[in-house]
């Protein structure tokens, strides 16, 4: 089964003898960068990855190259982890409940820790004999569930998310409370989400407690919910997930029902509140639903499963189509990490699905930028791209294949598919709404500067980082063993991944992927473009990687009136 685990990069560093050995394993790949945990067959524990939250349960936050086994965990049969913001928590198969990572809320039930202590596996002991059977993480605190039905929380209570009204300055919780549900219920699933908690009763009736005033919650009302609160509008409730501020519930017949604030216009920011559930408009029924929370990251739709296939609920409720027909593999080939644990004995029969990354080309009529080798057009998509298939009819000057490019990375906008109607070519991509357009408008008001004027500290700062990660995504392009050349490069095509997967906020587009790209030929250039281009771009001559980094007016700078030659 060590081929699984072959589609995550994390796992190439994990000797070959040891994967073989592998029975469980999670990987989690948020703002703290890609980490894996895994449990043998000897039911040995082991962390690798980059532990900026003490993930790895190693007692610090330092990087972890190879496999280090965590002492705490071995011989304890766990069975799942579950991942907060910057905590991990485990269940074992005989209920006990450990914890891991930052304790600065009390979320690993233990009386409060300091800042940048990471703090080593310790087992909460007020859960022995309490037979848990679930247990979810939010962003600060968790809920648990036992065999008799009943509900505890602990950790973070700003947000009365723990079911109460914490009226001291100190909102953390770390010994577990009982959540006041009625007495009569009986709970079959709890959900956790950043500042807001749900609980789904066997009856199919919906319990919500926290942060509602966008209508996160279900309730007609802009305020805390501080006591559990039944949603009267919702039945037969299969299961429930949050995206942002957006909340979903499932019915047993399939239908999906949202509340919370969503962008009710596709195409420009438009948000809305919607506070008691309504009925989201589509013909497809689903059967499961999901958002991944892994290490804090909230991403900005929610992946909903039908019988013929997986789809995104986007922020404006609009529902795409993914080329995945289940939660797996789609969150292990688009995001490189696990929905949650996975037992290698319920994937004997799973079979590796390609990542579906398609263009339509015309093979001998395509071409790319790259400077320094000197290289075929023939030779350059050989290298490229992989043949898939050969389509039927043809292009305007050859046959026309259907083709898997080969930029994957976090500094690329990732390209899931394309088709033709009529006369059009369509290309379906990585969702991201912001670019650093968006920013360079908003900055100077965010900071109260006036054009002209001279950044502070903080702003200068904050602009020295974009161009340092925008540095790292152009250094991607030039670095392959193809080199690449954007050769138009401006803010509009630089698009802002605000979930920073991989640990990258920026990500370029355009690339020339999709279109002839001559490095000698700019014969048609607006002056949106124009004014970002190097002046040998806009002459027409020769130019280079340099040319990708000339003036993305981070800092405010006209090359051609403020800078003059010596």
């Amino acid at each position: 089964m060590s081929s699984i685990l072959n589609i995550f990069n994390i796992c190439d560093k994990i000797p070959e003898t040891t994967k073989r050995s592998i029975k469980l394993f999670h990987v989690l790949n948020g703002w703290d960068g890609p980490n894996i945990l895994f449990v043998t067959n000897e039911d040995r524990v082991y962390g690798m990855g980059a532990n900026k939250s003490g993930s790895l349960g190693l007692g610090h936050n330092n990087t972890i190259e190879s496999p280090e086994q965590i002492p705490g965990l071995n011989d304890q049969n766990i069975r799942e982890f579950m991942i907060g913001s910057n905590f991990v928590i485990a269940l074992t198969s005989e209920s006990k409940v450990y914890g891991w990572g930052c304790n600065g809320s009390g979320q690993l039930g233990r009386d409060r820790s300091p800042q940048f202590i990471y703090l080593k596996p310790g087992l909460i002991d007020y859960f022995a004999g309490k037979g848990v059977t679930q247990i979810s993480c939010g962003y600060l605190h968790s809920l648990a569930l036992t065999t008799d039905g009943r509900v505890y929380g602990w950790g973070d209570n700003t947000n009365a998310q723990l079911g109460f009204d914490n009226k001291t300055t100190d909102h953390s919780t770390p010994t577990p409370v009982e959540i006041n549900l009625h007495k009569d219920l009986i709970v079959k699933q709890v959900y956790c989400f950043a500042n807001s908690s749900f609980a789904v009763t066997v009856d199919g009736e919906v319990y919500s407690w926290g942060y509602n005033y966008e209508g996160e919650c279900g309730h007609d009302i802009s305020e805390l919910i501080v006591n559990p609160r039944l949603i009267n509008s919702l039945v037969n409730v299969r299961a429930v997930s949050m995206s942002q501020n957006r909340t979903y519930f499932i019915t047993d017949e399939g239908l999906v029902y949202f509340c919370g604030q969503y962008n009710s216009n596709t195409r420009c920011y438009e948000y809305s509140k919607q506070m008691e559930p309504k009925l989201l408009e589509t013909d497809l029924r689903f059967t499961d639903i999901h958002m991944d929370l892994s290490n804090g990251d909230q991403v900005s739709f929610t992946s909903a499963l039908t019988g013929q296939g997986l789809y995104k609920i986007m922020e404006t409720n609009e529902i795409f189509e993914t080329f995945y027909d289940n939660m797996f593999d789609f969150y292990a080939n688009v995001y490189q990490l696990t929905y949650k644990t996975v037992d290698l004995n319920d994937y004997r029969d799973w079979v590796p699905k390609e990542r579906p990354e398609y263009a339509l080309k015309s093979k001998q009529n395509f071409c790319l930028n790259f400077p320094k080798i000197d290289k075929s057009i023939e030779g350059y998509y050989d290298n490229c791209f992989d043949v898939l298939e050969e389509l039927s009819g043809s292009g305007g000057f050859s046959k026309v294949f259907k083709v898997r490019h080969n930029l994957r990375s976090a500094h690329v906008v990732q390209y899931f598919n394309s088709w033709t109607d009529r006369k059009y070519l369509y290309l379906q991509t990585e969702y991201c709404a912001k670019t650093l357009q968006n920013i360079l408008e908003e900055k100077g008001q965010v900071f109260s500067r006036d054009v002209g004027v001279a950044m502070n500290v903080v702003e200068y700062y904050m602009s020295c980082q974009i161009f340092s990660e925008l540095l790292e995504c152009v250094k991607y392009l030039h670095e392959l063993s193809e080199p690449v050349v954007h050769g138009s490069l401006k803010p509009q095509n630089i698009l802002i991944d605000v979930n920073a997967n991989y640990g990258s906020y920026l990500k370029l587009c355009d690339t020339g992927l999709t279109g002839i790209h001559d490095m000698v030929c700019h014969k048609e250039l607006d002056e949106s473009t124009r004014k970002y281009l190097a002046p040998e771009v806009i002459a027409g001559k020769l130019y280079d990687h340099k040319s990708d980094i000339y003036r993305q007016q981070l800092f405010e700078i006209d090359f051609e009136k403020d800078v003059q030659p010596d």
